[in-house]
């Protein structure tokens, strides 16, 4: 393979290596993107499993990313100032192929692929290299801060400095955050905002963006100024999806949840051991806050509208059939996903608020009314804590303990009647309940998962209820969801 300077560069070498070698056009082919009367999708597949083309001349299409394992030999007819850039085409040559493979390609191979050789014609690994990587130059500058600040300034370090906290981000969101992420920026994936951030000061894709800008010459390099307005083009696509405020604030919630900064230098010290007086104080500031949450969004957030409606409607808390359909919002339900939105939604800017933070309010406020206090808190004690503040429960208590308790006067009910539940049926009955302690309901797709699935499925579910477990399945779900 042959790394050229410019397209036209690589068509004089693809015409001086016919000619030097006397071969035909199949002996030696471009392969840019700019390639006339052939696909150069189709060239690139050729080299990767054929015998022709021998040798593949390119400018960057197949310099970073494309596997081409065959490839024996690298010869560098430009220079490469980015040391990620250098170091990825080098990459080029890197694979290994057994000799069975290797044949297939080049018929004449002896042995395994296990070296490659490098042709330095122009001295590319004598230059210096600029090391590109995202380097955080702003390590004391909060993150929330450092967004704002890629928006006026749009400087170097502040744009390397932020590539690399979102780099780092990057590696821990979980995939929910990431879908969000790319709905708030427009479309654009975390790695495709830090790629962005990252090239508005590559050497490389300032020189290409510059001849494009200003339609130069394949063989002309940009002066200064021309550098500089590319650099400017760059760096302000770069930073656009931090004019969101939005986005700045999800990015600072995510951040919130997965870091937790330990000073190892400052340690604290005991100075005062007693009642907190501002602590009743605070904890009011929490519930307001709370309440706050619940009017502003009680008309956005699906789960919380769910719940909100039966404010109106205490009865509702009944959990029957009819009341359950009239719970309804929009042909929506309460689901887990749902409440990992509210979750999600109560933690962000501006309530930076979590149920267990709200539970303890609850409790120094209302001592007598709240119950659980030094339990860990499950996702579904969202509704508890909603259900209290809007009046519906008289005392804040952990989800399960209610689920519990209605589980225990449903199974009572049943068993009142000609049939009785039998000791394996009730086996089933407790891990349906305990299910929806947590997911809130089940669905047949949920027998399919542990501890279900361990136990025989939903198959062996229809062995022990027979015909009447669709009716058992949507009764628990109903009597449950209160």
């Amino acid at each position: 393979m042959i790394f050229a300077k410019t397209d036209s560069h690589a068509e004089d070498i693809v015409k001086i290596a016919r000619e030097e070698f006397d071969e035909g056009n199949d002996f030696c082919k471009k392969i840019t993107y700019n390639v006339k009367n052939e696909d150069p999708e189709s060239i690139l597949q050729q080299f990767r499993t054929g015998y022709y083309p021998r040798i593949a001349v390119t400018v960057d299409m197949i310099a970073t990313g494309t596997d081409v394992k065959p490839i024996e030999a690298l010869i560098f007819m430009r220079d490469v100032r980015s040391r990620n850039y250098f170091q990825q085409m080098v990459g080029r040559g890197t694979r290994t192929l057994n000799k069975d493979d290797l044949v297939k390609v080049t018929p004449s191979a002896k042995a395994n692929k296990s070296r490659f050789v490098i042709v330095d014609a122009v001295g590319v690994f004598k230059t210096v290299k600029i090391d590109y990587p995202a380097v955080d130059n702003k390590p004391t500058v909060p993150l929330k801060d450092l967004m704002k600040m890629a928006i006026l300034e749009r400087d170097e370090d502040t744009l390397s400095s932020l590539a690399s906290r979102l780099t780092r981000l990057d590696k821990l969101v979980t995939e929910k955050d990431r879908e969000k992420f790319k709905e708030l920026s427009g479309g654009k994936t975390l790695s495709d905002v830090v790629k962005d951030l990252m090239n508005a000061y590559d050497p490389n894709t300032l020189t290409e963006t510059a001849k494009e800008k200003f339609n130069l010459p394949a063989d002309k390099e940009p002066d200064e100024e021309q550098i500089k307005q590319a650099a400017d083009t760059l760096s302000l696509n770069a930073v656009k999806p931090f004019d969101k405020p939005e986005l700045r604030d999800f990015v600072e919630t995510v951040r919130q949840k997965i870091y937790q900064v330990i000073d190892n230098t400052n340690i604290d010290k005991v100075t005062f051991a007693g009642y907190d007086k501002d602590a009743k104080e605070k904890a009011e500031e929490i519930i307001n806050n709370f309440r706050k949450f619940i009017d502003e969004n009680k008309d956005e957030i699906i789960a919380l509208k769910i719940i909100y409606r039966m404010k109106s409607h205490p009865e509702l808390v009944s959990g029957s059939q009819e009341n359950l359909k009239r719970v309804q919002v929009d042909k929506h339900t309460l689901t887990f996903d749902a409440l990992e939105g509210l979750r999600d939604a109560l933690h962000s800017s501006p309530y930076h608020l979590t149920p267990e933070i709200i539970w303890n309010a609850y409790g120094r406020i209302y001592p007598q009314k709240v119950k659980g206090t030094t339990a860990v808190r499950i996702l579904t004690d969202i509704i508890c804590l909603i259900r209290f503040e809007l009046g519906i429960y008289k005392e804040l208590e952990p989800r399960k303990e209610i689920v519990d308790r209605i589980f225990k006067d449903w199974i009572f009910k049943k068993n009142a009647g000609p049939k009785q539940f039998t000791e394996e049926q009730m086996e089933w009955l407790r891990m349906i309940k305990d299910h929806i302690v947590i997911s809130v309901r089940i669905e047949k797709e949920d027998f399919e998962y542990t501890p279900f699935n361990d136990e025989g499925g939903l198959g062996k579910m229809w062995k022990l209820f027979g015909e009447g477990t669709e009716e058992v399945i949507k009764e628990l779900n109903n009597e449950l969801a209160a």
